[in-house]
């Protein structure tokens, strides 16, 4: 398997950002890969049953992404499993396509997953110049604080929806990780809990276009069951992932 980079972009109703996010990465791609490099970077978008006129404006950058859509929403999490399903390199990241995230941050956290011994690699968005909505912000914060007190760990940022692993995981996370937009909190307490090795990179994280996918009063109570079914469950504890060299 090639030393690349597949990077994954799940997508639902994201016309408004597609072609600012997209035209970002791909000026910047030749700049991550000789920074970094990698032999290639892949991109893969899926676009899980967007109704707006996001399929139009991603055929707009013809071969230079690969494209795969569902018939029908799906969810986020089933979304990124989808990703992962076809990605071919020893890296995988995803963030959102929503440009809230930047890809140059994409060589700080390769970086540190090269020259650290770690399995996964989080990008923490809990700076003092975050553009997070202040709801999220202390969202985030009680997760935090809370995955913090059960799993006796010092994450900073258990919901970050920018990562970065080795594909050897891939096949677990397909396995035991959620559909919906409580994958990524799912995905830090099962990695940890499966004794994974893990570090978090301060990135940007701005205002995001378009509309928000998340909303408070109905997936608060989501991630809330998650992090304790994820936390407190034996299904999750040290087993699928303890036989597994650590290292990228």
């Amino acid at each position: 398997m090639s030393h690349g980079l597949s990077l994954i972009l799940p997508c639902l109703n994201e016309a408004q950002a597609i072609p600012v996010v997209l035209q970002k990465l791909l000026q910047t791609k030749t700049q991550i890969l000789a920074t970094t490099k990698l032999t290639d970077i892949e991109i893969i978008v899926v676009d899980d049953g967007s109704t707006d006129s996001s399929a139009e404006e991603l055929r707009k950058f013809g071969n230079q992404i690969q494209v795969i859509s569902h018939g029908k929403c799906k969810g986020y999490g089933r979304a990124l499993k989808t990703g992962f399903e076809a990605s071919k390199h020893s890296l995988i990241a995803f963030y959102d396509l929503d440009d809230t995230c930047q890809p140059l941050d994409l060589i700080p956290m390769i970086a540190a997953a090269t020259q650290n011994d770690v399995g996964m690699v989080s990008g923490y968005r809990m700076t003092q110049n975050t553009q997070m909505p202040l709801v999220r912000f202390i969202g985030n914060t009680f997760y935090k604080n809370l995955t913090r007190a059960l799993l006796k760990t010092s994450v900073g940022d258990c919901c970050s929806g920018f990562r970065l692993f080795h594909h050897r995981y891939k096949d677990q996370f397909i396995e035991i990780l959620p559909d919906n937009l409580n994958f990524t909190l799912a995905m830090t307490i099962a990695f940890l809990r499966q004794k994974g090795t893990y570090l978090e990179v301060p990135i940007q994280y701005e205002e995001r276009r378009g509309d928000s996918k998340l909303i408070p009063m109905i997936h608060g109570p989501l991630f809330l069951g998650t992090l304790l079914r994820y936390s407190l469950s034996p299904k999750f504890s040290y087993k699928r992932l303890s036989s597994l060299p650590n290292s990228i």
